[in-house]
């Protein structure tokens, strides 16, 4: 194991929030690293709970857990996966490195799952969104995609297109102007929704992974995120470059708006 469960979630924090271009000190990293989960008072031992991630596996040769008092900001610092600038603080290539081969073990024995995604972690939305971020250019494909997560994929320079349904379309069009106006290079467009099925992270690369829930639905359902293999993704990003190509443009439509002319959403 490159490493530890704690370890790894807490370069996903770091990454989740560098990823939405938030500023974290070396003073938020260690508190959340010392405690991430919710501190719960338990009423039956009269005391607090919730310290489970924090109490490693790791123990001694009379079988007693231990914790290490070195600090996540010092620990990453020794190994440079994190820099500090200005007060804040960024992966280096080395750290994003290490969290990408730590998100690869995930699916162990052999297992072609990358993330499983469990609605009662607070962290899945979060886990989700740096897979996403992680893949590099890419086309995202959800079917049921709503303006929150939208925004989101906006503020990710990776993901420049997005492929949903035409369900949410005038939910989405009240938010669109925001994401345009500081991403000019980001482009949604939709389809009927009856010739989407499936949601998908289609790299400019080739390759494609396959998200097991929407993105709205996170929270709500259990699922997996799982890569195919070549010639899968060869076929998924052949098909889906055609009906990108047939879409309708939300860009378009918003401008349609704006002069007054009426929407007009794809049928078939």
């Amino acid at each position: 194991m490159l490493i530890d469960d704690l370890s790894h979630l807490v370069l996903a924090y770091i990454a989740a929030i560098e990823n939405r271009r938030g500023q974290l000190s070396v003073e938020a990293l260690n508190a959340y690293g010392q405690q991430p989960e919710r501190i719960v008072y338990n009423e039956m031992y009269g005391g607090e709970t919730g310290r489970g991630l924090l109490v490693t596996a790791q123990t001694s040769v009379n079988d007693e857990p231990w914790i290490s008092d070195e600090t996540f900001g010092h620990f990453f610092e020794r190994l440079h996966w994190i820099e500090v600038k200005e007060e804040t603080v960024h992966l280096t290539s080395l750290g994003k490195a290490m969290l990408e081969a730590a998100d690869s073990a995930n699916g162990e024995g052999g297992s072609a799952i990358e993330v499983l995604i469990d609605p009662s972690n607070q962290f899945a939305y979060a886990q989700v969104m740096n897979r996403i971020a992680q893949v590099g250019e890419a086309l995202v494909v959800d079917p049921y995609l709503n303006a929150e997560a939208a925004i989101d994929l906006g503020q990710m320079e990776s993901v420049r297109r997005v492929l949903t349904g035409n369900r949410n379309i005038s939910k989405l069009l009240g938010r669109f102007g925001i994401i345009m106006r500081a991403r000019p290079d980001f482009e949604i467009r939709y389809v009927d929704q009856k010739s989407l099925h499936d949601r998908y992270v289609i790299s400019n690369a080739g390759s494609v992974t396959v998200l097991g829930s929407s993105l709205n639905s996170i929270a709500h359902r259990q699922g997996v995120i799982t890569p195919l293999d070549k010639m899968g993704s060869k076929f998924i990003s052949d098909a889906y470059e055609e009906l990108w190509r047939h879409a309708c443009s939300l860009r378009e439509e918003s401008r349609s708006t704006k002069t007054n002319s009426p929407a007009t959403h794809l049928t078939g």
